[in-house]
């Protein structure tokens, strides 16, 4: 029997239901006795039916999450042609969306992420194609695949715990090119600090790219910041004091405390800075929360499907507000237009008129359904609530101070701002 052969038996005969098989298969022998293998001088014989057939074509491991198999229907119900795939990509399918939702969900074959697969559940929740309790299998599956994080993700490789090779004299000559070009006071600029931490993170990137933790657990914030930190340079963080001023760190964590007062204090601001803001700041937003409560309880959609109103709110569509636009009513001359995940694409970078509870015609503080949206209307007393997220996204802001942030610049588009 071949590997792939095996990979084909262990999914039509369900023992990628069994954890103990993943421990198993994945790993290298222990020697000890179990359910599906048998390990004997270098060869791997499996359990079949109370015999053991060797398997060929394997290597340390019986199988591993990168072995390339291709499958069909009969192994995954998600598939709808057959596929080529891989090991690893196939169990996230198995065990997130075909053991759940049989064929309801398409085999996924790139890029999954759960954002991604909560997107759709959400849609098709919605238009019951999707059960409660089978969103709950899914939530109770997520639990089960992370067991398996300590087998096929690697944590921690020679280079992703030491700084990139030559980072010491490329930050040097760095450094006097940024001096020639801008002057000493460039380090007070956020703008120029940031292309000085970019070029550095560039370094860094080559020094990574065949790693095989990059893109997964070297990534994001654990990168972005925490690298960075630690190998590249400690950057420009906030303080107690608002000049609008950068106050650059060129010496890493790694290098030891530096030795230049002003930039030790600077430092040790930031840490209180994010102590403070936590411990104290976050406060305000818990008390915004409740004058929001308040002053919006007596808020609610009626059952009046639609007051009339010509008006609303100007809004050019973005790749950014496109879902928050979805299940919102748009004016078409005199007709209110449903924007939904099907039609909001062809209104991208177009300028629309959505209807607005701002502009609804009912007296008092009662809106119609048209002006509130699908989401409002579904949750008639729900308003005073979702302005509670006002406060929910200060309080968000206060409690990131006390963690590492990234420096980013972004391009903005006045006029969309102001629309």
């Amino acid at each position: 029997m071949t590997k792939i052969e095996y990979i084909k038996y262990a999914f039509k005969n369900k023992l990628v239901d069994k954890l103990k098989w993943y421990f198993t298969v994945l790993t290298i022998p222990s020697g000890v006795d179990n359910d599906f293998i048998v390990y004997d001088e270098g060869k791997f014989k499996v359990k079949i039916n109370d015999e053991l057939v060797e398997v060929t074509g394997t290597g340390d491991t019986l199988l591993t999450s990168k072995d390339v198999v291709t499958l069909t229907k009969d192994e995954i119900s998600n598939i709808v042609n057959e596929i080529e795939t891989t090991l690893g990509v196939a169990i996230v399918n198995y065990v997130l969306l075909a053991n759940n939702f049989k064929d309801k969900i398409p085999y996924m074959n790139d890029n999954i992420t759960l954002s991604k697969i909560e997107n759709i559940i959400t849609e098709k929740l919605s238009k019951d194609i999707i059960t409660v309790q089978e969103y709950i299998n899914f939530v109770d599956s997520t639990s089960f695949l992370a067991n398996l994080s300590n087998i096929v993700v690697i944590s921690a490789t020679e280079k992703n715990i030491l700084p990139p090779k030559g980072i010491d004299k490329f930050k040097k000559d760095l450094l006097a090119e940024m001096d020639k070009k801008y002057g000493k006071d460039w380090k007070e600029d956020f703008i120029k600090v940031n292309e000085y931490e970019s070029k550095l993170k560039k370094f860094d990137d080559e020094y990574l790219k065949d790693d095989p933790t990059t893109g997964k657990l070297m990534s994001g914030k654990v990168k972005n910041v925490g690298r960075t930190k630690m190998f590249l340079t400690y950057g420009s963080e906030t303080s107690f004091r608002d000049d609008g001023k950068a106050n650059l760190i060129e010496e890493s964590l790694i290098d030891g405390w530096p030795e230049d007062k002003e930039k030790l204090a600077a430092l040790f601001n930031s840490a209180r800075s994010g102590s403070y803001s936590r411990g104290q700041e976050t406060a305000l937003s818990g008390a915004l929360s409740k004058t929001m409560l308040r002053a919006t309880n007596s808020f609610r959609v009626t059952d009046v499907e639609d007051c009339g109103s010509k008006k609303g709110k100007h809004i050019v569509v973005t790749k950014i507000n496109k879902n928050y636009l979805v299940d919102r009513y748009m004016l078409d001359g005199n007709k209110s237009v449903l924007l939904t995940a099907d039609n909001i694409d062809k209104y991208l970078d177009k300028e629309i008129i959505i209807r607005s509870p701002m502009y609804c015609k009912i007296q008092g503080s009662k809106f119609c359904k048209k002006c509130a949206g699908v989401k409002l209307s579904n949750t008639p007393d729900g308003i005073p609530l979702l302005m509670t997220g006002i406060g929910g996204t200060l309080l968000n802001m206060m409690m990131k101070k006390m963690h590492g942030s990234e420096l980013k610049t972004i391009n903005v588009n006045i006029k969309e701002i102001l629309k």
